[in-house]
Order: structure tokens, then C-alpha cells, then sequence
């Protein structure tokens, strides 16, 4: 029996999003995504139109796949505060893990020319926008759990938390940073205005 095309659709941009998140928009070539796709070029545009098409789907498919993931997982867990310690600490924890893929794909894209592209500009603003969001709902449920002071500025935390949380990852992306990650990590969130650490990694 055939696979679904939806489950067909998902493995590719599961490996297209691999290859991209690796290498960035520019450097990979028509024969790299051959063969990370398993696909012939006629095959691939048919599917997705055109190089373009296929990093555009990639990207969306990342936002869904890894940062919504993330939001769940760690921002909009029961114990936000854990959840909010472990949302920056598992960077570090990734990077020393992990030396490939490095970082984030929407921030690896945004160092990039291919960021000037508008299609690929609305892709970068929906998944930095959800972080956003997510940091500022985990904020409040601190601020209403009374374990953040109760004047803190939740947007300009946010915004705040989100500048931070990129240059975290742009770091990750250097081998010689590796080592310090997980203390930046940890002063970023040393410096919120956290009234209690129940419920915190310390």
C-alpha cells in the first residue's frame, strides 16, 4: 500500500530542514538536495516548485516541528519556572551535544541574505512572533504565581528575554563559545526579577 503524500510530504521536509538548518539557504545545491530528499530535481519542483518553495516550506515546517515543540515542552509547561530555566538551559545542553545542527534555523536565516526575501521575512516574523508571545504568557503565569515581582514589565522582559535568548544562539553557533554557554544561559535568567526559586533548577 502507498504511503499517504501527507506522510510523504513530512519525511522530505523533515531532511530538507536538516540540510538547510546544516548549511543555510545559500550554500546548499540542487545535488545536495537530491540526495538528502532522495528525490530528482523534476521531482522536487513539481512538489515544491522551486528551491525557494522548498526552504520557504522548510522553515514553516521547522516553526512547527521544533519551535512549537519547544513553546510546549518548556514554556507552557506546568511549572513555568522549571519550564523557563530548562527553555534556555537545553541550549548549551543541544550544543554540546549536537555540533550539527547548529543553533537555530530562523536565526541562522536571519544572518543570511536570503533573510531580504519578503516570503522568507513573514516565515522569520511568525516564529520569532510566537517565541515572543510564549515568553511574555510564561512571564505573566510567573507574575500571577507570584514567583516574579509584581511591577516587573512583562513586555519589555520579553522583548528582552527573546534579544537575549538570539544572541544565546548565536553564540552556540561558535565552537570556541561552547564553553560558556551554559553560564550565559544562567544569567540570563538571573537577570529577571524571579521573587522564589521553587520549582527551579538551581
Amino acid at each position: 500500500m502507498a504511503r499517504p503524500r501527507q506522510q510523504d510530504t513530512k519525511q522530505l521536509l523533515d531532511a530538507a530542514t536538516q540540510l538547510f538548518w546544516r548549511q543555510g539557504y545559500a550554500a546548499t545545491g540542487t545535488r545536495e538536495i537530491e540526495l538528502a530528499l532522495g528525490l530528482k530535481s523534476p521531482a522536487i519542483y513539481h512538489r515544491f516548485h522551486s528551491k525557494h518553495g522548498l526552504f520557504c516550506a522548510s522553515l514553516r515546517h521547522y516553526i512547527e516541528s521544533v519551535i512549537d515543540w519547544r513553546i510546549r515542552h518548556y514554556l507552557d509547561a506546568e511549572d513555568a519556572l522549571t519550564g523557563l530555566y530548562a527553555f534556555f538551559e537545553s541550549i548549551p545542553q543541544n550544543a554540546k551535544r549536537f555540533q550539527q545542527p547548529s543553533s537555530c534555523l530562523l536565526v541562522n536565516t536571519s544572518l543570511e541574505r536570503a533573510s531580504a526575501d519578503e516570503e522568507i521575512q513573514a516565515c522569520l516574523h511568525e516564529g520569532t512572533h510566537k517565541i515572543l508571545l510564549a515568553l511574555r504568557s510564561n512571564l505573566l503565569r510567573l507574575q500571577a504565581q507570584h514567583l516574579l515581582a509584581p511591577n516587573a514589565k512583562i513586555d519589555q522582559l520579553a522583548d528582552n528575554l527573546q534579544l537575549q535568548l538570539f544572541g544565546l544562539l548565536v553564540s552556540s553557533r561558535l565552537n570556541n563559545e561552547h564553553h560558556c554557554l551554559a553560564d550565559k544561559a544562567r544569567h540570563i535568567i538571573a537577570t529577571l526579577p524571579i521573587t522564589a526559586t521553587t520549582g527551579a533548577n538551581e
